[in-house]
């Protein structure tokens, strides 16, 4: 649980939001993990009636099998990555705001610590405002909408009414902006001749979801004209993709990481940087999908077709993480929406 600001009573807080982690790379810790997950209506919008028994028969008993060897493929001795750098930047928040009378808890949509914890944890010490951030900076009915719907269960649930403010998206914020171009620009230098090809990747959502009104699309391409002009670049120097789909059974938004990467290289671009703007901190989606299966992988998969790839630059780029033009970007979004 996070630390009470004893000099303020406690009377504001700031609950962060992300998607979790299993607390261990392990099927004990991974099966609850993905029941949370996939009987969100958001994720699959299907009745419980219907679904669970699926879930419960099916899903559960093949899918966590691969689901520990990603957790397993990133785990550090130290534990989940993950957790680590969520861990880090909510003390640096803390730090940050230490005397301001705002206490700043992280909580995981699905894992521990929950919202429904840590909003009881408000609720008793009596936190009498409460700001809630998503940590999603492009807002997306499955991710945004997600955090909307166990915010208001949990208050109904403990009877809890503070003065609250809820932050929709940042996908404008400009100290986050900053803090993403800032991040990207030492990777964008020249190799044996040829200057990088910026590639901007964003986990991918349901085109459902885009036909009942959902703004994400919109709001990604915003935020990606907006750091491609940060860091000076031209049309053709640079694009935006998407990731991390969740089953074929539906259309997706596109295109498509795997796809894009390919049509890339085979149109000679050999130097690529890749950046994920829309994930706060680095998960299974950026140091798995991209770090080890997409670009740990490529060396092989070209020598396999009996292509060089020693002229092969392929640079990922850290999440924001716990740096602290991350640190101060979410200190100011706090300080407009509180003091």
């Amino acid at each position: 649980m996070c630390p009470q600001d004893q000099n303020a009573a406690g009377l504001q807080a700031v609950l962060l939001v992300n998607t979790g982690t299993p607390a261990a790379p392990t099927k004990a810790a991974v099966v609850p993990y993905l029941r949370h997950f996939l009987l969100d209506r958001r994720i699959v919008n299907l009745p419980p009636l219907l679904w669970r028994p699926v879930l419960e028969a099916f899903v559960l008993r093949i899918r966590p099998a691969k689901t520990v060897r990603i957790y397993q493929s990133i785990w550090t001795e130290n534990g989940s990555p993950y957790t680590l750098h969520s861990a880090a930047l909510e003390a640096g928040l803390q730090q940050q705001l230490a005397g301001s009378g705002i206490d700043v808890c992280l909580a995981q949509r699905y894992g521990a610590p929950s919202m429904a914890a840590l909003l009881g944890q408000f609720a008793a010490e009596g936190h009498q405002r409460l700001l809630v951030i998503p940590l999603y900076p492009q807002s997306a009915l499955a991710t945004t909408g997600s955090v909307h719907d166990e915010l208001d269960r949990q208050l109904t649930r403990l009877d809890y009414h503070p003065e609250l403010q809820f932050i929709e998206d940042y996908h404008l914020h400009s100290g986050y902006l900053q803090a993403i171009a800032d991040s990207i620009c030492p990777h964008l230098r020249t190799v044996q001749g040829q200057r990088p090809h910026l590639v901007l990747s964003f986990h991918s959502i349901p085109l459902k979801d885009q036909r009942h009104g959902d703004s994400y699309a919109t709001q990604v391409a915003a935020t990606c004209l907006h750091i491609a002009q940060r860091l000076g670049l031209a049309a053709g120097e640079w694009e935006y993709v998407f990731q991390s789909r969740f089953d074929d059974t539906q259309r997706w938004l596109g295109p498509f990481l795997e796809h894009r990467v390919d049509e890339l290289l085979n149109a000679g671009k050999r130097n690529l940087v890749i950046a994920c703007p829309g994930f706060a901190v680095d998960c299974t989606e950026t140091l798995y999908d991209i770090q080890l299966d997409l670009i740990g992988a490529m060396h092989s998969r070209l020598r396999a077709a009996g292509e060089d790839s020693s002229g092969l630059s392929m640079k990922y780029v850290p999440c924001l993480n716990a740096l602290p033009a991350h640190i101060a970007a979410l200190t100011d979004l706090i300080r407009q929406n509180l003091l």
